[in-house]
């Protein structure tokens, strides 16, 4: 099972976790398919702060991805 933790970057610190979600997916590929598909939904739930994007942690509290959509955006 993975955690997926939808989250907003302020500043340079942590990303700051706005929501979890357990996957209850043993396959990391699943879990990240899973995000993906839940986070426009996350964004049109929140009003503010919306979340950037998010990271998956594995059991032992790692994080194995992490994805910034908002960040990638605007450096283009």
């Amino acid at each position: 099972m993975f955690e997926i933790e939808f989250v907003a970057v302020r500043d340079e610190g942590e990303p700051q976790v706005l929501e979890k979600v357990t996957s209850r997916f043993v396959q990391l590929v699943e879990a990240d398919k899973t995000a993906k598909s839940l986070l426009e939904r996350v964004r049109h739930k929140r009003r503010a702060p919306t979340p950037d994007g998010y990271q998956i942690r594995a059991r032992d509290g790692r994080v194995v991805v992490r994805y910034l959509e908002r960040l990638r955006a605007q450096s283009r």
